[in-house]
């Protein structure tokens, strides 16, 4: 039986600047697009350790995005105040996207 990862009351953010939009939006993940070409895509689950993360995926199309790209989107999608860290997992776990130039970020939701 397949366990179920929702985090109750937690829903991704719809409410961005001006240059955002949302390319989707579910219950539990929705991505989104800038003007300057950054996409993100954030999802929150209950993991392994039954807590709940959230899981912020940054891409440009044709390479990476810069520092102040991650600063910004952290800012936006995670907060000033939260602490973010970039995980660079396992080479058996990595995920590659045709295009796509991408770096995540993990925070654990308090």
């Amino acid at each position: 039986m397949k366990q179920n990862n929702k985090v109750k009351d937690w829903k991704p953010p719809t409410n961005l600047p001006r240059n955002w939009s949302v390319d989707y939006c579910g219950f539990d993940a929705a991505r989104y697009r800038s003007r300057s070409g950054l996409v993100c895509i954030l999802s929150c689950s209950i993991e392994r350790d039954q807590k709940a993360w959230v899981h912020l995926s940054v891409s440009r199309k044709n390479f990476l995005p810069s520092w102040e790209d991650l600063v910004l989107v952290k800012e936006i999608f995670l907060g000033q105040d939260s602490a973010a860290i970039q995980v660079l997992p396992p080479k058996k776990e990595w995920l590659t996207l045709p295009g796509l130039k991408t770096r995540g970020f993990l925070i654990e939701q308090t």
